[in-house]
C-alpha cells in the first residue's frame, strides 16, 4: 500500500471513530489535571492572598494566558491526532504572543522604567523554571497516551503540541503559588519553562508516536 493511500484510510477511519479518540483525549488530558493538581497539593501551597490576589488585574491576565495557552494548544494537540493535520505552530503562538503584547505594554506604560527589571527578574524565577516542569510531567505523559490513540503523521510536532499543553497546565497550576504577577515576568520565565516541556514533548513524541 502506498503512503498517501495509507494515511488516506487513517483518517477515515479517525474521521469514522471522532468520539471515541475525543473521550479518550479529554480524559487523559483532565486525568493529567487532576495530577498536576495533586501534585501541588504535595509540594506547595497556595499563595497567602490567593482569594484577595485572583481579583486584581496582573494575576488575572496570567491565568488568561496559561488558560488561553491550554485552549489553543489542546485544540492543536487534538488536531495533530489526525495523519492529515498540518505540523504548525502559528494557532497556538499567535494567540498567546498577541496577548502578551498587550499585557507588557500595558505594564510598560504604567511602571516607571527604573522598575521594568525589577518587574522582569521578579523574586520565583529560579522556582518558576523549576516547578512548571515538574508540574508538567504528569500531565504531559496523559496526553502523550492519548495521542497514541490518534495517528499523528508528524510525531515531533504532535509531542511538542502536548508539551505545550501539558506546559499550559502546569503553569496554570503553579500561578496559583507564585506571587510574581507581572506580564514581563510571565512572558519570560513562565515563557522559558513552557518551552522547555515543549521541547521534552517533542523528543518523547519523535519517539514514542511514530507508527
Amino acid at each position: 500500500m502506498k503512503t498517501e493511500d495509507l494515511i488516506r484510510a487513517l483518517a477515515n477511519d479517525s474521521a469514522s471513530q471522532p468520539e471515541p479518540v475525543g473521550r479518550r483525549f479529554v480524559t487523559l488530558a483532565l486525568v493529567g489535571v487532576v495530577a498536576a493538581a495533586c501534585m501541588f497539593i504535595l509540594i506547595l501551597t497556595p499563595r497567602p492572598d490567593l482569594s484577595v490576589a485572583i481579583a486584581t488585574p496582573r494575576v488575572a491576565f496570567k491565568l488568561l494566558v496559561m488558560l488561553t495557552l491550554i485552549g489553543a494548544a489542546g485544540r492543536f494537540a487534538f488536531q495533530m491526532m489526525r495523519p492529515e493535520a498540518k505540523s504548525s505552530l502559528e494557532s497556538v503562538l499567535i494567540p498567546i504572543l498577541a496577548l502578551l503584547a498587550t499585557g507588557i505594554a500595558g505594564e510598560l506604560i504604567a511602571s516607571p522604567p527604573e522598575a521594568w527589571w525589577r518587574l522582569l527578574i521578579g523574586s520565583n524565577a529560579l522556582a518558576c523554571l523549576t516547578l512548571v516542569p515538574v508540574l508538567s510531567l504528569l500531565p504531559l505523559a496523559g496526553i502523550l497516551a492519548a495521542l497514541r490513540y490518534g495517528a499523528p503523521s508528524c510525531p515531533r510536532f504532535a509531542g511538542a503540541a502536548a508539551g505545550l499543553l501539558a506546559g499550559g497546565i502546569g503553569g496554570a497550576v503553579y500561578a496559583m503559588h507564585c506571587s510574581d504577577d507581572s506580564p514581563l515576568f510571565v512572558m519570560t520565565w513562565y515563557g522559558l519553562s513552557v518551552a522547555g516541556v515543549a521541547a521534552l514533548g517533542a523528543v518523547l513524541g519523535a519517539r514514542w508516536l511514530r507508527w
